[in-house]
């Protein structure tokens, strides 16, 4: 195993949080990450067991790196709260660059006012187009 020095193991923890924030898998990923802290050791040598199968795609060396950084407690909870910073300076870039942009529409505007009452999915109720089953 090679040892991890605190700037790779902070450069780990920022690459995989601004990918999960990119791909907005935030809530999924906190969850799963809370969930298996307990076995983040555990987890951590299964990156070791699968390292054949990752090692092509990822490199050993990365493999073996993520497998001893995700082997302590600690840096599972850096990398949640990592996400959860990254996710929050989003939301609130996104809440400045949509200010004064918003429509604010009238009651009743939106999708399906334009319904009339019987209408079903943009058609007219059986009863209203007589569709219905005729007596014999």
């Amino acid at each position: 195993m090679t040892d991890v020095t605190d700037k790779d193991r902070e450069a780990f923890i920022e690459a995989v949080a601004q990918r999960i924030v990119k791909m907005r898998m935030e809530v999924p990923a906190i969850f799963f990450l809370e969930m298996h802290k307990p076995l983040a050791f555990v987890a951590g040598q299964s990156l070791l067991v699968a390292s054949p199968v990752l090692a092509p795609f990822f490199g050993i060396d990365k493999v073996e790196q993520a497998s001893e950084i995700m082997s302590e407690r600690e840096n599972v909870e850096r990398l949640i709260r990592r996400i959860e910073e990254l996710s929050e300076e989003g939301r609130g870039r996104k809440g400045k660059e949509g200010e004064g942009r918003g429509r604010k529409g009238k009651e009743g505007e939106g999708r399906g006012s334009r319904r009339k009452e019987g209408e079903v999915g943009g058609r007219k109720g059986k009863e209203e187009e007589g569709g219905g089953r005729r007596g014999k």
